[in-house]
């Protein structure tokens, strides 16, 4: 449960911080990974759905990645912005 509040946060945050250059620039690309598919990520799902992402300028690509040691070599290099 920490996890998923601390992705809702960081999101806000990043969004928040863009919101402001939203119609200044286009959206910066992030890659935010997920180690699962299942309702525990629903708060990566719904606000892409609903275009949340794109309204405060972020193009955000959700990327699958199994395993959580695999996750963590994946933030560490860069390769992916959030996890």
């Amino acid at each position: 449960m920490k996890l998923s509040t601390a992705i809702i946060v960081t999101t806000l945050v990043i969004a928040r911080l863009n919101a402001s250059h939203a119609g200044q620039v286009p959206g910066e690309k992030l890659r935010v990974a997920m180690a699962s598919i299942s309702t525990s990520q629903v708060n990566l799902w719904v606000p892409l759905d609903a275009g949340l992402f794109k309204k405060y300028g972020l193009d955000v690509d959700l990327v699958f990645i199994s395993g959580a040691p695999v996750v963590n070599a994946a933030l560490l290099s860069g390769e992916v912005a959030l996890a």
